[in-house]
C-alpha cells in the first residue's frame, strides 16, 4: 500500500548492508512516528530485512548490486508516487533523537539536500579515475605491497591523525599550557606526517625527534591540566581515562616498516614521504591538511554534460539524505539517466554524487537551501577537526557552536564497539524517544 508521505531506504546485495539497514530500522522506530518503506531488489539480497513495509522491484541482470541500488535510488520518485514529501535515508543514517520527522517540513524547492563535509575539489579524486589521489598507493602497491598490506597502514596513518588531532586540540585550547610549554617539554618528538599543525610550526620546542619521558612535576602538571599521562616504560601516551592516545613505539615500527617495504621515507623537515632519492611521492596541498585535490570532476562534468562549475570550493549535496515529492520528476529523471549514462564509463566511478553535483548546477540549485547539520550529521571517523564533546554532541568547522544531530551519517567504521561516537549510539536507544 503506497504511503503519502514517509521515510524509503534503498538497499541492494551483501549481507553487511542488509544487516546495516536493520540498524537504522531500529533506530528509526525508535524516534519516529512516520512511515518507513524499504525499495529492494530481494532476489539479490544476502540475509534478511526486519521490516514489514518493503517494495520489490527486479532490477537489470547486468547491474552488480551497487549499480543495482543506484538504479533504484534515483527511480525512487516513480516509485513512490503518493503527494510526498518523502524523505530518502541511506542505511547508514541513524536516528539518534528526538524530532527526527520535523524533516518533512524542511523541503525548500524541487529536492532538498544537506551539504557534503568536503568541497567538490576534494571530493574530485574519488569521483572519477584521476590519478590525483594514487600517487602514494601507486608507489605503495609497486613495491610489493598487497592492497590488503597497504590498508591496513594507511588505517594506522588515520588513526595516528586523528589521535595527534586531539592532542593539538587540547594544546591550542589551553593558555596556561602554553605558557609553560618550555618547563613541560610535553611533546618532545611528534612526526607531523603531513597534518600542517600551525601551532607547534610557530612554536620553537614543540617540535623534536621523539617523545621522551617527563620529569615528575612536569608529569603532574600535565595530568592536572592536560589530563594526559605518558607511561615511560610502555612509551605509550594515555587519556585519564586510560584509553590509549599514542603508542610511540608501534609509530616508530609504522616508519621503519614503510621504509622496509616501500622504500619511502619521511622527510619531517618538508612534510611529505620521498624515495630513496629524496625526491617526494606524494605532494600535500598546502593549508589543505594534506587531501588531495584537482578539477578533474570540474572538468568531466563540462566535457560529459556541458556545466561548468566554476569553484572548486563550493560545497556539493551529500546523497545521504534528501527530501523529493512530484515536483522532483525532471531532476530525478536525468539523475537517474545520466548515472545509468555512466556506468559502463571506466572513468567514472559508479557514484551517484558526481551526477548530482552536475544537476545542482543544471537546475540551478548551487545555492538553493539546506537541510541543516542536525539532519545528516556526517560523522567521519577519519574527519579531522570534529570533535565529539560525549552525548552525540559535536563541534565541527566551520558550523558554529555545538552540533546535536537528530539523524547521524555513519560514514567510516559503522558498529565500531570502542569508537565512542558508536558506543553513544547505541546508547541512544536507551533513551525515552518523547517524540
Amino acid at each position: 500500500m503506497m504511503v503519502d508521505t514517509g521515510f524509503v531506504f534503498v538497499v541492494c546485495g551483501a549481507k553487511h548492508h542488509v544487516e546495516t539497514l536493520n540498524v537504522a530500522l531500529r533506530h528509526l522506530a525508535r524516534f519516529s512516528k512516520s512511515p518507513v518503506t524499504v525499495v529492494t531488489d530481494l532476489g539479490r539480497n544476502e540475509g534478511e530485512i526486519r521490516h514489514d513495509s518493503i517494495i520489490n522491484i527486479e532490477t537489470p541482470e547486468s547491474f552488480n548490486n551497487h549499480q543495482a541500488a543506484i538504479h533504484l535510488k534515483t527511480s525512487l520518485h516513480r516509485i513512490m508516487t503518493g503527494p510526498g514529501p518523502y524523505c530518502y535515508l541511506d542505511s547508514d543514517v541513524l536516528a539518534v533523537r528526538p524530532g527526527v520527522d520535523a524533516i518533512f517540513g524542511m523541503k525548500r524547492d524541487i529536492v532538498t539536500f544537506g551539504s557534503d563535509h568536503c568541497p567538490l575539489a576534494e571530493f574530485s579524486p574519488h569521483a572519477v579515475a584521476c590519478t590525483c589521489a594514487a600517487p602514494l598507493s601507486r608507489a605503495f602497491f609497486g613495491k610489493g605491497m598487497t592492497e590488503e598490506e597497504f590498508n591496513d597502514l594507511e588505517q594506522r596513518r588515520r588513526l595516528h591523525h586523528e589521535l595527534l588531532e586531539k592532542l593539538s586540540a587540547h594544546v591550542k585550547n589551553d593558555p596556561a599550557l602554553l605558557k609553560k610549554k618550555e618547563l613541560l617539554d610535553v611533546l618532545t618528538t611528534i612526526y607531523n606526517m603531513n597534518m600542517a599543525h600551525p601551532l607547534w610550526n610557530r612554536l620553537p620546542g614543540f617540535l623534536a625527534a621523539r617523545l621522551k619521558a617527563l620529569s615528575w612535576w612536569a608529569f603532574l602538571i600535565l595530568v592536572i591540566r592536560g589530563r594526559y599521562r605518558w607511561d615511560n616504560n610502555s612509551r605509550r601516551w594515555f587519556d585519564s581515562k586510560g584509553n590509549l592516545i599514542i603508542d610511540a613505539d608501534a609509530y616508530d615500527a609504522f616508519l621503519l616498516e614503510v621504509a622496509e617495504k616501500c622504500g619511502f621515507f619521511w622527510d619531517q623537515r618538508h612534510g611529505t614521504w620521498v624515495d630513496k632519492d629524496g625526491e617526494p611521492v606524494y605532494f600535500p596541498i598546502p593549508g589543505r591538511g594534506g587531501n588531495p585535490r584537482c578539477v578533474h570532476l570540474q572538468q568531466a562534468i563540462l566535457d560529459r554534460f556541458d556545466i561548468p562549475i566554476p569553484d572548486g570550493d563550493w560545497v556539493h549535496f551529500n546523497g545521504g539524505v534528501f527530501l523529493f515529492g512530484p515536483d522532483s520528476k525532471d531532476f530525478m529523471d536525468d539523475w537517474n539517466e545520466w548515472c545509468l549514462g555512466i556506468f559502463n564509463e571506466p572513468y567514472w566511478r559508479t557514484r551517484d554524487q558526481g551526477i548530482l553535483a552536475a544537476l545542482t548546477w543544471k537546475f540551478g540549485l548551487e545555492e538553493a537551501p539546506r537541510l541543516p547539520p542536525e539532519y545528516n550529521f556526517i560523522a567521519d571517523y577519519h574527519k579531522k577537526g570534529v570533535i565529539h564533546h560525549g552525548g552525540l554532541r559535536f563541534s565541527a568547522p566551520p558550523h558554529p557552536g555545538v552540533i546535536e544531530p537528530m539523524l547521524i551519517h555513519i560514514y567510516h567504521n559503522f558498529g565500531k564497539k570502542d569508537w565512542d561516537v558508536w558506543q553513544a549510539v547505541e546508547k541512544a536507544l536507551e533513551v525515552e524517544p518523547g517524540c
